[in-house]
């Protein structure tokens, strides 16, 4: 996973490894810190470059992102972080 940090900036370096294409839209799936499951959350690829992506949308500071296996993640789903 991948935490997001800092002062909100109006977009996002990501792992390309972190986006799934779902539905003809890209999106991310964001670990609820509480329970421990998954939720998706859209967001738009603005750039590509080598192995990460730069994107917009709904990601906060805190917000802990799957970097892999994201293509067979369900929302709901329990997970363990290591």
């Amino acid at each position: 996973s991948v935490e997001i940090s800092g002062a909100a900036p109006a977009s996002h370096q990501l792992p390309g490894s972190a986006v799934v294409q779902r539905g003809g839209k890209a999106q991310v799936w964001v670990i609820d810190p509480l329970t421990s499951t998954l939720s998706p959350r859209e967001i738009q690829v603005l750039a590509r470059n080598g192995s990460t992506v730069q994107v917009d949308g709904e990601l906060h500071v805190g917000d802990k992102v799957v970097t892999a296996g994201v293509n067979t993640m369900q929302p709901g789903q329990k997970i363990r972080v290591q």
